[in-house]
């Protein structure tokens, strides 16, 4: 499955079910397209191919482009809901 066509549905349910500040709506974002762009631009275009070690990988690669603990933190977040969100709907068939 393309990673970056769940976006757009996981920001409305960010905004509807999660009731996110607006702020933080925007983070988490920014945060899954970084995501999604990583590893499209490592040839990895289906979340059925990212595994634990690739999110790990992603992390360290954004700690290595100066981000504080804090926003890694709130990456690593980002991540966990969106991966929620897609067990959630039933969307990818294998994610870590």
């Amino acid at each position: 499955m393309q990673m970056q066509q769940f976006i757009p549905d996981f920001t409305i349910y960010l905004a509807s079910e999660r009731g996110l500040a607006k702020n933080t709506l925007e983070a988490y974002e920014r945060d899954i397209r970084f995501f999604c762009g990583y590893f499209e631009g490592q040839g990895i275009s289906s979340l059925d191919h990212v595994t634990e070690e690739d999110i790990v990988s992603f992390l360290s690669h954004r700690k290595l482009q100066g981000l504080s603990e804090a926003t890694l933190h709130r990456a690593l977040m980002a991540l966990k809901v969106f991966f929620k969100y897609l067990l959630k709907e039933n969307l990818p068939s294998t994610i870590p």
